[in-house]
């Protein structure tokens, strides 16, 4: 059997590149995991019959004991990967934030101290902002063409901006940036109604308006929830423009009830 070759980087990458490479991969990793959550609960429903073309299925007891025990080991190796993810994330960005070397003593008034020895880490990274956003209240009704409002817990809520009155657009500092993962469990809001489900994030720059990103989620029903989850979008705020603006708005045919939903900004 042949030895396993590694792809040759050029021009080698800085510690900083090295980092936020890792970040990035921990996002895509989590945006796989929440596809395969999602077709987890999809293949239930099949199985029960609420789901496509199969509404006379009728299984029996043990069958749906069956998927349900497999659906709950798959599930259980999720949350082993969360947890490893979870130290992944937290090293390096822990690494990015411990990269100033140590200074020596300051000596006595009126004279320099001696410089300290220099720490083993030689590069200097600018502390690193990032935060989560949680939807104010649970059973928010999300209207189409309407904006998703928020509020913020997080200890660097200094670094953006909530913009008033409605806090529904976030405001990121210039010339960074920044990973951006959103979750959500959602239904449709009137009773035996369906509503395909598109979510459009948003930035907008001074007086121009971009999208950065669609979602075409499943069909959401009155009488389920359904988990929508976005990860690893990755905004470049430019330098010239003193505060770019983010926000979430619904592009479905209906209004959504919102059970909860969460955002979370990392700089990277």
């Amino acid at each position: 059997m042949s030895q396993p070759t590694f792809p040759t980087i050029s021009p080698e990458l800085t510690r900083e590149e090295a980092l936020n490479m890792i970040l990035a991969s921990i996002a895509m990793e989590e945006l796989g995991l929440s596809h395969i959550i999602n077709a987890e609960g999809e293949k239930l429903q099949y199985v029960l019959g609420t789901l496509g073309p199969n509404g006379n299925m009728k299984p029996t007891t043990d069958e749906v004991l069956a998927v349900n025990k497999s659906i709950t080991c798959l599930l259980e190796r999720v949350t082993d990967n969360q947890i490893l993810l979870k130290n992944k994330m937290e090293k390096a960005l822990k690494a990015q934030s411990d990269c100033t070397g140590g200074t020596g003593p300051t000596g006595p008034t009126g004279a320099t101290g001696a410089t300290g020895a220099t720490g083993s880490t030689v590069c200097v990274c600018p502390s690193k902002c990032s935060a989560s956003f949680h939807v104010p209240k649970r059973g928010t009704v999300w209207h189409v063409n309407h904006y998703l409002p928020w509020s913020c817990r997080s200890e660097h809520q200094e670094c953006f901006k909530l913009c008033p009155p409605e806090h529904k657009k976030i405001g990121l500092p210039p010339g960074k940036r920044f990973l951006i993962s959103f979750t959500a469990n959602v239904s449709a809001m009137k009773p035996q109604s369906k509503c395909d489900i598109i979510i459009n994030l948003q930035m907008r720059n001074a007086d121009k308006r971009s999208t950065l990103f669609t979602y075409h989620g499943p069909t959401a029903k009155a009488d389920k929830i359904i988990t929508v989850s976005i990860g690893g979008i990755i905004v470049t705020t430019p330098e010239d423009c003193e505060c770019s603006e983010i926000m979430l708005k619904l592009l479905s045919p209906n209004a959504l009830v919102v059970k909860d939903a969460s955002l979370w900004i990392i700089e990277i």
